[in-house]
């Protein structure tokens, strides 16, 4: 099997010396690439969760000041 190193020497005088290392350099950063998009996706579901419990939050929050400020009416 022909290792990728071989090919990009051929191509060297062919093409020049920057396009070839940038095509390895997005063969070797693809993998990351790949890992970095799967925890975006699962930092996505994460955040959306969270808003919803968020939401949550801030919906007791608004009536316990509610009632905080029925009580005082009441108080005074």
């Amino acid at each position: 099997m022909v290792k990728i190193e071989e090919i990009f020497f051929k191509w060297i005088p062919q093409v020049g010396f920057p396009i070839v290392v940038a095509a390895y350099v997005l063969i070797r950063i693809e993998p990351r690439l790949n890992a970095l998009t799967s925890c975006v996706k699962d930092l996505t579901s994460i955040v959306s969760t969270d808003s919803v419990n968020t939401l949550g939050v801030k919906t007791a929050i608004e009536n316990l000041t509610v009632e905080i400020a029925r009580m005082n009416k009441g108080n005074n």
